[in-house]
């Protein structure tokens, strides 16, 4: 169960972040004169690694536990995208093509057809917490759920009325008569 939720959230965004990578850097250093190549080519990629250390710091710690992960993903997604946005705006892209005239103002309409696409896929983009739960117990209600640095918990009513708690999608606890009398001893 948890496959079947992960790898399609995941794989795509996996995939066009190491796709990017690549072009980010060829728009970023490959159109300028060899003296500047390797001092562009360092820069690109010491704010790279800069970016993955405060990301995850600050998604883990921060995003995660204040916005859940629907909207960290999102505002991920969308800073991995305005960067993106910042590239094409900055370079004209002619080392990438033959010289002609490219008004600038294709980039932006391009840019502005770009994020409208993306904020429209956005709003409709399901949290996958409540994804995961709804694929690996598709009988439960899950009336409360939360998420945090250190684990994810929700508590589920199975359909013959029994609560569950669940930490990481894995039961801890119930109200069985059976559970109740474990725990008061």
């Amino acid at each position: 169960y948890p496959l079947a939720v992960a790898v399609p959230a995941v794989l795509p965004a996996r995939f066009l972040m190491g796709v990017a990578f690549p072009i980010g850097l060829q728009l970023w250093a490959g159109g300028t004169d060899e003296s500047r190549t390797a001092s562009r080519v360092g820069l690109f990629y010491s704010l790279n690694v800069a970016g993955a250390i405060v990301g995850s710091l600050a998604s883990a710690f921060v995003m995660l536990p204040v916005f859940g992960s629907r909207t960290s993903l999102i505002v991920v997604a969308g800073l991995i995208f305005a960067s993106g946005l910042a590239l094409l705006i900055a370079g004209d892209g002619s080392h990438l093509r033959k010289p002609e005239p490219s008004p600038k103002r294709w980039t932006w309409i391009t840019a502005a057809a770009l994020t409208a696409g993306i904020v429209l896929v956005a709003r409709e983009v399901e949290d996958p917490f409540r994804a995961y739960l709804r694929v690996r117990f598709p009988q439960d209600v899950v009336f409360w759920k939360q998420e945090a640095v250190q684990s994810t918990v929700s508590v589920h009513r199975q359909p013959g009325g029994r609560l569950n708690l669940h930490l990481e999608g894995n039961h801890q606890a119930s109200d069985s008569l059976a559970m109740a009398q474990t725990h008061w001893r």
